[in-house]
């Protein structure tokens, strides 16, 4: 016959250590999930400047922007004496709307061009990014003022993160009439993991902490993660066109992103990828190739008049894959 009694007490350990054990397991992921977060969310402002006027451009004029959330937000916008149609040109994480210039010398007087320094970048407020979710909030007010000054039909033009945000953008703001993306990732947790390898984690971690980091950051805005997700969303672009850049030989953010969202995305819709490019190096090193090729996408999709697009902004009720 057992004793329970004599067993009771080892029966308590045991137990004991399962929930010390459940604990220390499940305070080692919010940890790690935190840190994740953490690195994702970390605004990284640069100090660099540059100088339009060096680049042949027109001065801009300083205009400010309020996000739908309350952020302020500063950009340029180059007038030309000729266009008829507006890009707004947005810069990858890390960067500014100075590193944005050699794009607009390359739109430039083709089109009226608006450089945006997104949230927790440039001179804009903010003390954190998302490398996209909330950063799609900052793209409705350029389109309102470049609309209120008569300068539309409105395109986007977005590299790596600002791709990513374009995408966003443009699937709940039916006023933006062209959508051309340069080396955007598919998912966010792709990319992070990625930015984990790159920098010398263990491959055969590196899918949990980018899973773990963007499940926490899903948490703290209080949405899901596919909510960072632009492949997501892409298909909501149609009809307007949507042109997809991307280098086979990137490793910042690999190409399988750009095939996700093209497979994903609807009519009209172009990929163009360029052999042996790495990350956004396209206006670097095949000028001529490049601008001929974005300028007739732009061209193309803007050759529209204003009466044919929506006057109304993004739905209240508008979310990126709520």
């Amino acid at each position: 016959m057992i004793d329970t009694v004599a067993l009771a007490p080892s029966l308590l350990r045991r137990a004991s250590l399962a929930s010390l054990a459940v604990l220390g397991v499940a305070g080692f992921v919010a940890l790690v999930g935190e840190y994740g977060h953490r690195q994702i969310t970390l605004s990284r402002r640069t100090d660099f400047r540059d100088d339009p006027l060096r680049l042949g451009l027109t001065t801009a004029e300083e205009v400010e922007l309020t996000a739908a959330d309350g952020i302020r937000l500063q950009s340029w916008l180059f007038r030309s004496p000729t266009a008829t149609s507006s890009v707004i040109a947005l810069h990858g994480h890390g960067s500014n709307r100075h590193q944005l210039l050699p794009v607009a010398r390359l739109l430039y007087p083709a089109f009226h061009v608006l450089l945006l320094d997104h949230r927790g970048h440039g001179e804009s407020d903010g003390v954190h990014t998302t490398i996209g979710y909330e950063e799609r909030l900052d793209v409705p007010p350029a389109v309102e003022a470049l609309l209120e000054r008569g300068l539309g039909p409105v395109g986007i033009y977005g590299m790596s993160m600002g791709g990513a945000i374009a995408i966003l953008a443009a699937a709940e703001d039916p006023r933006i009439a062209a959508v051309l993306v340069d080396s955007p990732f598919a998912r966010l947790r792709w990319a992070v993991q990625q930015s984990a390898n790159l920098r010398g984690w263990p491959r055969q971690v590196t899918p949990v902490l980018a899973y773990l980091g963007c499940m926490t950051t899903a948490l703290h805005v209080r949405n899901r993660m596919h909510a960072f997700d632009p492949v997501e969303v892409v298909d909501r672009i149609a009809p307007r066109p949507l042109l997809i850049v991307h280098g086979t030989a990137d490793d910042v953010v690999p190409v399988a992103s750009a095939h996700a969202l093209y497979d994903r995305a609807a009519e009209p819709k172009e990929l163009w990828l360029i052999d042996g490019l790495k990350h956004c190096r396209g206006l670097d090193e095949m000028y001529d190739t490049y601008r001929a090729r974005v300028h007739g996408f732009f061209s193309r999709a803007l050759n529209r008049t204003q009466s044919e697009l929506p006057r109304s902004g993004p739905s209240a009720t508008a979310g990126a894959a709520r």
